[in-house]
């Protein structure tokens, strides 16, 4: 209500109030005053009807205002580094009105943080005040059910990272049909609308990107809740005093995983996910893309991690930029420009690996450990895990040093097989390599980012890209290890500042599997990092089936469109080389067989399995 309505209607109520005092006091000695009386109750009639409908039809949500699309503002610094989908409706009203609040009072913040930054001998240069003056006019921007933030702009050409582009999707999928995507990948969705006995503890987790940024722990009894897009709050079930848990604790390192998860399979890069302990582990109960902040501290959390995301993605793009200016300049005065090399400053594009095989001897028809031959550290080393509650090593694993382009990456890995095949000497035993080439010993070819912002933006192109491609190559037994293993866009975090890709199986079956693998890593990579990588959407539901169920045939269509769209890449033909041969076996229809020793083909020295030196 506007404050000339609020005057007017207390206008209107004094007149009628001292109409009724005079129409009381003065009503015997002056007989006219009835005619007054009357006029003034027929206008508070009228006004009473008028107030009704006011109420009725001006507390409906009226549409928000719309601003003009983001590209008309790049003229007047105002082209945003992160637009986030927010979508319509009350719900979504709720959720840009905590955000906006929080990111203005953060940005405000850095703004003051930077006044009273001291200069270190010398006044504030007329740079630092240009940006900090710059800060201050970058407000979020509303337009077309999107939100855009950021601390600085992005430089010029540069585009912005969009999130939860999937969110239009999410709203119209059926619960069903968003429950047995969390079941493909693994996940176990809440019994809807089966009674549950017992106070069972419940979480409550806000995610941004691929962090948790608040959990919070609610508590209740009851019937079970919607997975559906537009459900409410769960049925039946308490809301208690919220009690965030600390980041570094197990506990939350297990919720953040499961609710980051849970959204990915859904195709959201943001939202909230209450999960619930139940008879069969963590259970999903509810999914939201736009969170309800219980509390302030929520909200802050929240729209910190928009600008710490908005901030990480402009650097990059601005490095992009600088590395752009200083090739052309290299090559005007006669240096030869190679988009391959990335390996020379800190923020640059980097690969590592670890690979794994499995030592097998086919006499005895048993997997020998890889710990009688190998160490548990240096660049062959054995690797570990659990087995009937105790850690064995029985895993062989290769870890080259990283590098920024696909020969010097292929050569450390070379060299690390050589130092392998050192140590095992000539023992006679096959080397296995692929998904499953035993039962029970699934195996993984990790791959290691570091200089490039780890979003699920990345997370899906290297799925769409590498993940489907190479399902069309595996072994037919490959696909069990899933979803246990290989789920789509798993990641781990990694203390040097980066993240390891741990969807792919032990590439090293082939020499031609592992080059493509290398080369198509760091394609997909150094163009997300350029920001020229067309957004890549969430995988339709036949996609994921095929994929985890190892239906090559159903996935064979969107293999072969990652292909195509592969090589429709920028800088595509300075990877060709590696890149070419692999994509050929996947047309053709080829397969590997895990049940192959790779040292042939690695052209390894050795005996063959069965021989002794």
């Amino acid at each position: 209500m506007t404050l000339a309505e609020m005057t007017g209607i207390t206008t209107i109520w004094t007149l009628i109030f001292w109409t009724k005092i005079c129409k009381t006091k003065l009503a015997p000695q002056a007989p006219t005053i009835d005619v007054c009386y009357a006029a003034v109750m027929a206008a508070e009639r009228a006004y009473a009807l008028f107030f009704l409908v006011y109420l009725f039809w001006g507390s409906a949500p009226q549409p928000r205002r719309r601003w003009p699309p983001m590209s008309r503002y790049s003229d007047q610094q105002l082209h945003h580094p992160i637009e986030i989908y927010v979508g319509e409706g009350p719900e979504a009203d709720r959720f840009v009105r905590r955000l906006n609040k929080e990111l203005l009072r953060l940005m405000a913040e850095a703004g003051q943080a930077g006044e009273q930054e001291p200069e270190r001998g010398q006044e504030r240069s007329r740079e630092k005040d240009q940006e900090l003056q710059q800060a201050r006019r970058h407000k979020p921007a509303e337009l077309s059910g999107w939100l855009a933030a950021g601390l600085k702009p992005l430089p010029e050409g540069a585009a912005p990272l969009r999130m939860n582009s999937g969110a239009q999707a999410f709203a119209a999928r059926s619960a069903a049909a968003a429950a047995r995507r969390l079941s493909l990948a693994g996940l176990v969705p809440a019994r809807q609308g089966k009674r549950r006995d017992g106070y069972r503890r419940r979480f409550e987790v806000t995610v941004f990107g691929v962090r948790a940024v608040h959990t919070a722990e609610v508590g209740g009894v009851g019937a079970g809740s919607s997975l559906g897009a537009n459900a409410g709050a769960a049925g039946g079930v308490g809301v208690g005093q919220e009690e965030s848990s600390q980041p570094d604790s197990p506990w939350h390192r297990r919720l953040e995983k499961l609710a980051v998860k849970a959204l990915y399979t859904q195709g959201l890069d943001f939202g909230q996910v209450t999960l619930e302990a139940g008879d069969a582990g963590w259970e999903i109960a509810r999914m939201t893309a736009c969170p309800a902040f219980r509390t302030p501290e929520a909200a802050r959390a929240f729209a910190a991690a928009v600008l710490e995301t908005a901030e990480g993605w402009r650097a990059e793009a601005e490095r992009g930029a600088e590395r752009l200016v200083n090739g052309r300049s290299a090559g005007a005065v006669g240096q030869a420009e190679d988009p391959e090399l990335f390996g020379s400053g800190s923020g640059d594009l980097l690969l590592g690996m670890d690979p794994e095989f499995l030592l097998f001897d086919p006499g005895a028809g048993k997997i020998i450990p890889a710990s009688r031959f190998l160490s548990r550290t240096g660049a062959a080393g054995c690797d570990s895990v659990w087995i009937r509650g105790r850690r064995r090593f029985p895993l062989a694993e290769l870890r080259p040093d990283p590098a920024g382009e696909p020969k010097a990456a292929l050569r450390q890995l070379m060299g690390a097989m050589r130092e392998a095949a050192r140590q095992i000497g000539d023992a006679p035993l096959a080397w296995l390599a692929g998904g499953l080439p035993q039962p029970g010993l699934p195996l993984g070819g990790h791959l290691h980012f570091s200089g490039v912002v780890l979003t699920p933006q990345l997370l899906r192109a290297l799925d769409h890209f590498l993940a489907l491609p190479v399902a069309l190559l595996e072994d037919s037994r490959s696909a069990s290890r899933r979803p246990r293993y290989g789920c789509l866009g798993d990641f781990r975090r990694q203390s040097h500042g980066g993240f390891e890709y741990r969807t792919l199986p032990s590439f090293l079956v082939s020499p031609v599997v592992t080059k493509g693998t290398v080369a198509l890593a760091l394609l997909v990579a150094s163009v997300y990092k350029s920001g020229a990588l067309p957004e890549v959407p969430p995988l339709p539901a036949s996609a994921l089936e095929a994929f985890y169920t190892g239906d090559r045939t159903a996935l064979r269509p969107f293999a072969l469109r990652a292909l195509e769209q592969a090589e429709a890449l920028p800088s595509f033909s300075s990877y060709q080389l590696y890149i070419d041969p692999m994509f050929k076996a996947v047309r053709s229809g080829r397969t590997w067989d895990e049940s192959v020793d790779i040292r042939k083909a690695w052209k390894l020295a050795g005996n063959p399995p069965g021989q002794r030196a």
